[in-house]
């Protein structure tokens, strides 16, 4: 029984708790059944192994793809992240074109992007970051023009090096919308 239960069972301990009885009892009774009981121990051993690494690295964030930083905060290894997690200073891709999400029509931003170590080619890079005030979804206008605001007359207004590049680049707003929102 043990032996099926450590091949069968995800409750952690029961067949390493009956393995263990199985043991007990085959010692006593001199039945057979030992390697079978030895087995179960050690499968299941095995199982909550792996059950701890995979409590580890799930919460390390290795396994859910995520850029990799270094201490000061810069990506050295490209990963996927939500746009809500974008850092300032953060270059990242898209799938698509990033002008599309800025066109007339009003085109969706992604809810994901792959942000890429800035010494590699990339699309976009967030030079602001800021959070809109917490309350229902004001609509895209409403939030255009906090978004213009912000960047305008804010901490955020470019200057130096930056700004200098503009007539080469483009600068566009990754502006949340109703999904962004409510997913925090």
């Amino acid at each position: 029984m043990a032996f099926i239960m450590s091949i069968l069972c995800a409750i952690p301990l029961v067949p390493l708790v009956l393995g263990i009885i199985a043991l007990r009892q085959i010692r006593e009774r001199r039945q057979k059944g030992r390697g079978l009981a030895i087995a179960a121990i050690v499968i299941h051993g095995v199982t909550l192994v792996l059950y701890a690494l995979a409590l580890v690295f799930g919460f390390s964030g290795v396994l859910d793809g995520a850029p990799r930083r270094d201490v000061t905060g810069q990506v050295t290894e490209e990963g996927s992240s939500e746009v809500k997690d974008i850092r300032m200073g953060d270059c990242f891709n898209t799938d698509d074109n990033l002008a599309e999400y800025q066109d007339e029509s009003g085109g969706d931003v992604p809810l994901t992007v792959t942000v890429v170590p800035c010494d590699q080619p990339h699309e976009g890079e967030a030079y602001a970051v800021f959070d809109l005030e917490e309350g229902p979804y004001p609509g895209r206008e409403a939030v255009t023009k906090t978004t213009d605001e912000v960047l305008r007359y804010g901490p955020h207004r470019l200057r130096g090096p930056l700004r200098a590049t503009l007539g080469q680049t483009a600068a566009l707003h990754l502006l949340p919308d109703r999904r962004h929102l409510e997913r925090r």
